[in-house]
C-alpha cells in the first residue's frame, strides 16, 4: 500500500530561472535524461512518443501528447530520494543525478519520476514517486519551503529496478506563443526521424549492442541503419621471423549525417604490444591510429604509437603491473573515476599476472579485497567456495576457473566471460558460473589424461622436452604437472595454430636452472619468447626441434636442480592456531615480491605421522581446530627415515561447515 509523505526541495537560485530553457532544443533535453539513465548503469532505455487517445481527425488530436523515459538502472532508493531527486538545478551530477533530470520541464509543464530500487537502509525494495509542475516550482517565493507530496511504497520479495520520467502537458500543443526551446525540435517530426536522431546521438552504443534501445516498442537494431552489407577487407602481415598474420576488417557503410566520423579499430597483438613493431606499422601504413596499452619490458626502440601508456614509459612507477592495471588507470582517466568492480578484476587480473606485489601492486590487491568483501560481487563470489577472501581466492580458485577457459575455447563462446563479468543477472551469472567451473574441470582432465598416457620410457632423467597434439593452453599446465612428477626441467611444445611450422612451447623449472638464462644460451633456435627463473614461453622452427632438444638436454645435464633448505621460521605444534593465523593475515596480501613467511616444523618423528588416500598424501590432526596437510608425500618412503623437517604456511579451509587451521607443507627435509 502506497503512503504519502511531504518532502521539500533544495534548490540553486543561480540556476533555477535556466531550467525551463537550459537546452538548446528540447531532443537535447531528452537527450539528457537518457545520458543520465546510462549513467545509472542502464542497459535498455524505452521512449515513448505518446499520441492523443481521440480521434486522429478530432480537433484536440496531438501527434504527441505525452512522453516517457523509462531505464532499467540503478532506481533511487526511498532514502536516497530526496537528496538525489529532490534537488533542483544544482550543478552535482554525481551518479547520473543533476539538473539534467528537470530538462524534463522544458518540455513539458508536468513531470513525473517513479522509480524503483533496493533500499540498503531498509533492505527492501521501494517503490518512490514524485510528481512536479512548471508553474508550481516558478510561481514559488521560496522553494525551499513548499512541500511536495511523495508516493511511497515497500515491495514485499525482489523486483527489477527502473527509473522512469513521464512528460506531459507538452509546451508544444499549447496555443499561447512559447518559446523556440520549448517547442518539439525536428527531431520529434516523425518516429523514423527521432529513431535516426537517437542513432546520431548514441551511434556506437546501438551499432555495437552496448544499450538496447526502444522507441515505441520497437528495438533499434544496427540493420536499419546499414546503406550496404559488411565489406570484409583482409591484409596479412608478415613478420620478422617468417610467420604471417591475418588482420580482417569489416567495414559497414551507415547511415551517419554527422560530416566528421571517427571509426576505431582494435589491433590484437595478442600480447606485448609495446614489442610489436611490425604490426603497429603496418596499421599505421593502413592509417590506423594506435595506441598500446602494455605493461611488459620496453625495447630500446619504442614503437611508433599515437600513444603508450605503460608503467615506466608513462612515469607511473618503475614496478611492472599487469595489463588490466594499465587498462584500468586507463579506464579512470576516461570514467572520471576508479569504479570499484573494475578495480577489483584489476586486483584479480595482477594476482593472476603474477606481478610483484610492491608499490600499486600491492595496493590494487588489498583494496580489490577489501571491495570485494564489501561488496559480495555475485559474479567473483560465484567462482570462490566457502566464505574466506585472501588472495589465495583470486590465485587459487577464481583465476584458473577463468584461465581454463582462455586456454581450452577457441570460438566465439569465449566471449561469454565478458558477458559473464559485466552482468548483474542472477540467472545468466549462474549458468555461465557452471559453464566456466565445467570447462575448469575439463582442463583438469585433459592435463591429467595426456600426462597419463604419455610413454614412461619416452622421457631423459636430466631434462624433458616433448611434442604433443594438444591445445596450447594446455602446454604450461601439464609441463608444470611433469615437473612436480619427475623433477626436471620440462619443455612442452605444440604447433602454432596459425602457422603450422612453428612451434609454441612452455617451460617450467626449480632452483638451480635459470631458464633466463637457457634462453640466452639457445637464442640461436628462439624466435619468440620470455619469462622468469623459473617459467617461460618461446617459440621455435619445427626443423629445429631435435637441434633445439639436444643442446637444452645438455644444459640440463650441466645445470641440475639444487635441493636447500628454504628460509623459513620455526615454529612448534602448538602455535599453528587462529590467534597466530590472525596476526599472520594483518600483514596480507602475499605473493610475489611480499612472500608470505614460510614456517617450518623441525624434527618431527615420523611415526607420529598420519596420511591418507592409501599412504599418498600426509594429513595429520593437531588439535580440534588445527591439522598438518601435505600432497603427494609418499608415506613408506618418509617412514623409511627417522625424523623429518616440514616448511609450509599457514590457511584455513572449510569441510562440512567446519573451519580448521592448516600447517600446509610445501617442501620437507627427511632426516635418518
Amino acid at each position: 500500500m502506497s503512503n504519502i509523505v511531504k518532502m521539500k526541495m533544495s534548490t540553486n537560485p543561480r540556476l533555477l530561472k535556466d531550467v525551463l530553457t537550459l537546452y538548446k532544443s528540447t531532443f537535447f533535453a531528452l537527450k539528457e535524461l537518457i545520458d543520465n539513465s546510462i549513467q545509472a548503469t542502464a542497459k535498455k532505455v524505452e521512449v515513448k512518443l505518446i499520441p492523443s487517445s481521440c480521434p486522429l481527425d478530432s480537433i484536440n488530436y496531438k501527434c504527441i501528447e505525452r512522453i516517457e523515459v523509462l531505464d532499467n538502472g540503478e532506481g533511487v532508493p526511498f532514502s536516497m530520494f530526496e537528496n538525489s531527486v529532490m534537488q533542483i538545478a544544482t550543478d552535482n551530477k554525481a551518479e547520473g543525478q543533476g539538473v539534467g533530470r528537470f530538462g524534463a520541464l522544458q518540455i513539458g509543464k508536468e513531470v513525473r519520476i517513479e522509480t524503483v530500487a533496493y533500499d540498503k537502509t531498509k533492505r527492501l525494495f521501494t517503490r518512490t514517486a514524485v510528481t512536479m509542475t512548471a508553474d508550481k516550482i516558478l510561481s514559488a517565493k521560496d522553494l525551499q519551503k513548499v512541500d511536495f507530496p511523495i508516493e511511497t511504497e515497500e515491495i514485499d520479495g525482489s523486483c527489477n529496478p527502473y527509473y522512469k520520467v513521464v512528460i506531459s502537458d507538452l509546451y508544444h500543443n499549447s496555443p499561447d506563443k512559447i518559446k523556440k526551446k520549448n517547442k518539439l525540435s525536428e527531431e520529434f517530426k516523425s518516429l523514423s526521424s527521432f529513431k535516426q536522431a537517437l542513432f546520431e546521438t548514441y551511434p556506437f552504443d546501438i551499432f555495437e549492442g552496448r544499450i538496447q534501445f526502444v522507441v515505441n516498442e520497437e528495438e533499434l537494431q544496427r540493420d536499419q541503419f546499414l546503406l550496404n552489407t559488411p565489406h570484409l577487407i583482409k591484409k596479412e602481415i608478415e613478420c620478422s621471423d617468417g610467420r604471417k598474420h591475418e588482420i580482417r576488417l569489416n567495414l559497414y557503410k551507415v547511415n551517419l549525417k554527422t560530416a566528421d566520423i571517427s571509426i576505431y579499430f582494435q589491433v590484437d597483438t595478442v600480447d606485448n604490444g609495446i614489442c610489436q613493431h611490425e604490426a603497429i606499422d603496418k596499421a599505421n601504413e593502413l592509417g590506423m591510429d594506435v595506441i598500446v596499452i602494455d605493461h611488459h619490458e620496453t625495447p630500446e626502440e619504442q614503437v611508433c604509437a599515437l600513444g603508450i601508456i605503460h608503467p615506466s614509459v608513462s612515469h607511473i612507477s618503475e614496478e611492472f603491473g599487469c595489463g588490466a592495471f594499465m587498462s584500468l588507470i586507463t579506464s579512470a582517466a576516461l570514467l572520471g573515476s576508479y569504479d570499484p568492480y573494475l578495480t577489483t578484476l584489476a586486483g584479480l587480473a595482477t594476482i593472476s599476472d603474477m606481478m610483484e606485489l610492491r608499490n600499486f601492486n600491492r595496493n590494487v590487491v588489498r583494496i580489490a579485497l577489501d571491495n570485494l568483501r564489501n561488496n559480495r560481487y555475485p559474479t567473483l563470489m560465484s567462482l570462490i567456495e566457502g566464505e574466506s577472501i585472501t588472495e589465495k581466492s583470486f590465485g587459487l580458485e577464481v583465476a584458473p576457473k577463468i584461465n581454463a577457459v582462455g586456454r581450452l575455447v577457441d570460438d566465439k563462446n569465449i566471449n561469454l566471460l565478458v558477458k559473464f563479468l559485466l552482468s548483474e543477472d542472477e540467472d545468466e551469472i549462474f549458468k555461465i558460473s557452471s559453464w566456466i567451473k565445467n570447462t575448469n574441470e575439463l582442463r583438469k582432465t585433459l592435463t591429467k589424461e595426456a600426462v597419463e598416457d604419455l610413454p614412461k620410457d619416452m622421457f631423459n632423467e636430466e631434462g624433458i622436452v616433448i611434442k604433443l597434439d594438444i591445445k596450447e593452453g594446455l602446454i604450461g599446465l601439464i609441463a608444470n604437472k611433469l615437473l612436480n612428477e619427475y623433477n626436471v626441467p620440462v619443455i612442452v611444445f605444440t604447433n602454432d595454430s596459425i602457422d603450422k611450422t612453428f612451434l609454441k612451447g612452455s617451460i617450467r623449472s626449480k632452483e638451480g636452472f635459470n631458464v633466463q638464462k637457457a634462453f640466452e644460451t639457445l637464442s640461436k633456435y628462439i624466435v619468440g619468447g620470455g619469462g622468469h627463473a623459473f617459467a617461460g614461453g618461446l617459440t621455435i622452427k619445427e626443423t629445429d626441434l631435435e637441434a633445439f632438444k639436444s643442446d637444452f638436454i645438455k644444459l640440463c645435464r650441466e645445470y641440475k636442480f639444487t635441493k636447500v633448505e628454504p628460509p623459513s621460521i620455526e615454529i612448534k605444534l602448538q602455535d599453528i592456531n587462529f590467534t597466530n593465523y590472525g596476526i599472520l593475515r594483518e600483514f596480507s596480501p602475499f605473493g610475489i615480491g611480499f612472500p608470505e613467511p614460510t614456517f617450518s616444523l623441525k624434527d618431527l618423528p615420523t611415526k607420529s605421522l598420519q596420511f591418507i588416500s592409501f599412504g599418498k598424501h600426509l594429513s595429520t590432526p593437531i588439535s580440534i581446530n588445527s591439522k598438518i596437510l601435505g600432497f603427494n608425500m609418499n608415506e613408506s618412503e618418509i617412514k623409511s627415515h627417522s625424523s623429518i623437517d616440514l616448511f609450509g604456511n599457514l590457511l584455513t579451509s572449510t569441510y562440512h561447515g567446519k573451519t580448521t587451521v592448516e600447517f600446509r607443507v610445501s617442501d620437507f627435509i627427511t632426516k635418518m
